[in-house]
């Protein structure tokens, strides 16, 4: 690829994520090269946009879910929250879930580019996550229900969502 020649480490990897994503997209048919994109991706370190290392880790157990490998994506899911909780900064993003990537420039000399991403928000990756774990846990779910627990959060976070909306709308129309 073009962006890994050229050093550009943000647009390589969103493009493997992006490619992995539409594999995905194909459900446990596409898993195998979905997997493959994200091998890719493994080892290149974006410290300071977080936004993609997350998209990778739930690429990465929506992989391991469509497998039906419930140990595996349970693994996959306890160190994407961990992630999220370590209350790491998000740099180079907004809270409405856009963020920046840096892009090099095509010719020497030329000043830095960037490429403004409009994602998920932050309450939207932890509904994400709640609901990744909730549907990792189902095989276990008569033994802790685990599952519900997750998927319980998941929902509470939905409801505050659509209640702040209403609300908002509600004190806008009056």
């Amino acid at each position: 690829m073009i962006a890994s020649k050229r050093n550009d480490y943000h647009v390589f990897m969103l493009s493997c994520l992006l490619e992995a994503a539409i594999c995905l997209n194909s459900g446990a048919a596409g898993t195998r090269a979905a997997k493959k994109s994200l091998s890719r991706v493994e080892q290149i370190n974006v410290n300071n946009t977080p936004q993609l290392q997350i998209f990778r880790q739930v690429l990465d157990c929506t992989a391991s879910i469509l497998e039906c490998s419930g140990p595996e994506s349970k693994e996959k899911v306890k160190a994407l929250h961990e992630f999220m909780e370590r209350g790491t900064t998000w740099a180079n993003g907004a809270d409405n879930g856009d963020f920046v990537i840096p892009v090099q420039p095509g010719k020497q000399g030329r000043e830095p580019e960037s490429l403004v991403i409009r994602w998920l928000s932050k309450v939207d990756i932890w509904i994400l996550g709640y609901y990744l774990g909730g549907v990792s846990r189902l095989h276990e779910s008569g033994q802790d229900s685990a599952a519900e627990k997750h998927l319980m959060q998941c929902l509470k976070s939905l409801e505050g969502i659509v209640h702040v909306k209403y609300m908002t709308r509600f004190v806008l129309i009056v």
